[in-house]
């Protein structure tokens, strides 16, 4: 994920951000979008975007001992 910020202060709100989120492996293409967004959205997207790369990691099976 690539978070570029920026304020434009005459707009309301005057806050944007281009998220720009990078699936490496899946072959898919690049998905981005410019928002007119709060702080609180713009992590909210991080989050989501944080636990589904949690979720696609493949559980290893426990260490062996020997």
């Amino acid at each position: 994920m690539i978070l570029r910020a920026w304020v434009e202060p005459h707009q309301k709100p005057s806050l944007r951000v281009r998220i720009v989120q990078i699936n490496a492996g899946e072959g898919g293409e690049p998905t981005e979008g410019a928002v007119k967004t709060t702080v609180e959205a713009a992590c909210l997207e991080v989050r989501k975007w944080l636990e589904q790369l949690l979720a696609r990691q493949k559980p290893e099976p426990p260490p062996q001992c020997r």
